[in-house]
């Protein structure tokens, strides 16, 4: 992804015979930042295929919360030569939950465009390493802020968590790090959309000598025998295992990290019961790759599963909670909370009573927020439902094409006389006339050779308004981008093999590599292109040219799909007037959210 400091008029089209990749035209350029920040959201995988020494359980996401401390010694003045006792209130632990939740609002330029499934992997990881029998470990002392704790393979990518929070340590700094971790997981999970986190102070930071040993931390190759002697060493039964492995409704896994790869549903930054939905429901298989043993869905192939995650249906036990879970959110989000607090609070010697948590305020942008996601998921999620309305392709059953694909007038009648002919039983057996039957008049079902089955029936007036619609190009064009974005469509696509590819990502233009006359045309008159490569392994696997732009000036995005494989990508740009460098257009701020 680009910089965040980009600027919003820089360019990307020719413009003239002396264009340069390194000195691209003015025609196209970036949206301003403010609309990149929005818009950030993808399934992107990570290049790196390095493996930690570790692979932790919750590789990509994890849980947490906390408890801070009373008392605090805080240094003012120079030298540090003037002390006061502070003791921090309800009131100046909001500050801290404010500022943390500002910072997840506004720091988008993390995975899938949020840094909370970061820090409550971090609150997870430093409470997780409580032993009861020793009574070592746990959220008290925040020892990863060392090494050898730092370096453990189960905590790999963390130190993104820990400098994000940095900045508040430096404002705010009475609060332990203990403290200020803990409470990170939980700000996190209130303002991605989850239960309620009561929490309380009472951690202090240690030294070095207080790190735990590598290995106490889940390893996610592993089975249900192993989830509970990780689990139980913490002194968690069945229904709580269970329960925080849940916290895989966010984020995802990283290749050079905990060696896996890809998210566990469709929305990482909204903590949801899909997790134990998708387990439910979905039918997952080992995935082909040169990675770790992990598990992919059958239907659209960009999620993942981890060994220790389906060992959660395979035994009994465990399997009766992932279906309540699966069947009641607020059944899930009420354990979880109950739960979680008890994680965050393993092993700390608190002087307050558990019933003097405190119960923090989310952010003002939560609500907005919950709703945003929500709409978005609704639009773009994919569903498992094969009694989908069809669209007007499949209407007329012709393959939904590439970009740059035009159908003729001529394959459209066609095509609009043979949808008459087959789905009407009155004209099954002669050719068509003039007169055709009343709108209300149905028609049977799509057969089993259909690009997608459907219990809908269909009108004349159906076949007939989409036939008008792909006449038209202006038409075509904007029912063409608003299809691509439907991601309600991908089940009965994939399982029928229509070219309707899955898995959206979202760039800027300016990530794309450029090529001077290597599109349509000869010689002066060939198109510029933009290419990016795919992890299919198609170096050039998607491909934006200056028609596709032009096309969809108006928008400010375009949508292409990769030649070689079913992945999506969104391409983000803005057009600039040649004359007087003014940006004529800046696209949607809504666009691509959850993929």
């Amino acid at each position: 992804m680009a910089s965040a400091a980009r600027s919003a008029s820089r360019a990307f089209s020719r413009s003239t015979s002396s264009f340069r990749p390194a000195v691209r035209s003015s025609r196209f350029a970036l949206p301003s930042q403010g609309f990149r920040a929005a818009s950030r959201r993808g399934y992107a995988s990570e290049a790196s295929s390095s493996k930690s020494s570790n692979t932790g359980l919750w590789a990509g996401i994890a849980v947490a919360a906390g408890a801070g401390a009373g008392a605090y010694f805080y240094l003012k003045g120079d030298a540090g030569v003037s002390t006061k006792t502070f003791v921090p209130t309800q009131a100046d632990y909001q500050k801290v939950y404010d500022a943390i939740a500002d910072r997840l609002a506004n720091e988008t330029d993390y995975d899938d465009g949020s840094y909370g499934p970061v820090l409550v992997r971090l609150a997870w990881h430093a409470s997780g390493t409580y032993d009861k029998e020793t009574g070592t470990g746990g959220s008290n002392g925040a020892t990863m802020r060392f090494a050898p704790e730092s370096d453990h393979g189960a905590n790999a990518g963390l130190k993104y968590a820990r400098d994000f929070l940095e900045p508040i340590k430096a404002q705010y700094p009475w609060i332990s790090h203990s403290d200020l971790w803990t409470l990170a997981g939980s700000c996190a999970i209130q303002e991605l959309g989850g239960p309620t986190i009561p929490w309380r102070p009472g951690r202090l930071d240690r030294d070095v000598a207080a790190c735990t040993p590598d290995g106490r931390l889940p390893d996610a190759s592993k089975d249900h025998s192993h989830i509970r002697a990780v689990f139980g060493r913490m002194g968690f039964n069945d229904q709580e295992m269970v329960a925080l492995c849940g916290a895989h409704a966010l984020g995802r896994a990283h290749t050079d990290r905990s060696g896996f790869d890809g998210p566990w549903d469709f929305s990482p930054t909204v903590f949801t019961n899909d997790f134990f939905k998708l387990l439910v429901d979905e039918k997952w298989q080992q995935r082909k790759w040169n990675g770790p043993a992990q598990f992919t869905d059958k239907t659209t192939k960009t999620l993942m599963m981890l060994p220790t995650d389906l060992a959660l249906v395979k035994d009994k036990e465990f399997k009766k909670h992932v279906d309540r879970y699966a069947k009641d959110n607020d059944v899930f989000f009420k354990e979880f909370s109950d739960v979680y607090v008890k994680l965050l609070e393993l092993g700390v010697p608190f002087t307050s009573k558990a019933e003097d948590r405190y119960v923090f305020k989310t952010s003002e942008t939560k609500s907005r927020r919950r709703r945003r996601d929500q709409d978005l998921k609704k639009k773009k999620k994919m569903t498992r439902s094969t009694s989908i309305t069809p669209d007007y392709y499949e209407i007329l059953n012709i393959p939904f094409p590439s970009t740059s694909t035009t159908l003729s007038k001529q394959q459209l009648k066609v095509a609009y006389h043979k949808a008459l002919l087959k789905h009407h039983p009155d004209k099954a057996s002669s050719a068509i006339t003039k007169d055709t039957p009343q709108p209300t008049t149905l028609l049977p079902t799509f057969s089993s050779s259909s690009p997608l089955q459907t219990s809908k029936s269909i009108t004349v007036d159906e076949i007939t308004t989409a036939y008008k619609t792909l006449s038209d190009s202006f038409l075509r064009a904007e029912y063409d981008r608003s299809l691509r974005l439907d991601r309600s469509r991908v089940v009965g696509r994939e399982k029928n093999g229509a070219v309707f590819h899955t898995g959206l990502e979202v760039v800027d233009l300016e990530d794309l590599a450029y090529a001077e006359g290597e599109g349509e045309g000869e010689g002066k008159d060939a198109e510029a292109i933009w290419y990016r490569g795919c992890r299919c392994g198609d170096e050039r696997g998607f491909l934006v040219s200056e028609r596709d732009l032009e096309r969809e000036a108006e928008h400010g995005e375009v949508v292409v799909g990769c030649r070689g494989c079913s992945l999506w990508m969104k391409v983000l740009f803005a057009v600039q007037d040649e004359e007087d460098g003014v940006i004529g257009h800046i696209g949607d701020n809504n666009g691509g959210q959850d993929t």
